[in-house]
């Protein structure tokens, strides 16, 4: 799925301004990686999404994407490619 855009866990609340993980009970992000000139904290884009340059944005959570999970079974930098 190269070139795909995935959703993250990540979301914040629309009276916040600071994104929380979803699947680690709303933990607020100890590591971003968000693209230039993002999050836009734009009041309708409360999701975040990975694009395919692994750089993160805040979207609309209506959107269809795959989504990326965390797994403790594999080494997930081990699949990422070293181009990156």
């Amino acid at each position: 799925l190269y070139g795909a855009d995935f959703w993250l866990s990540g979301r914040r609340l629309e009276t916040e301004r600071e994104y929380r993980w979803r699947s680690t009970v709303n933990q607020v992000f100890a590591f971003s990686h968000w693209a230039p000139a993002e999050p836009t904290m734009v009041p309708s884009e409360l999701c975040v999404v990975l694009n395919r340059y692994a750089e993160w944005h805040d979207i609309h959570c209506s959107n269809d994407f795959n989504a990326l999970c965390e797994s403790r079974t594999c080494g997930a930098l081990d699949m990422i490619p070293e181009s990156l």
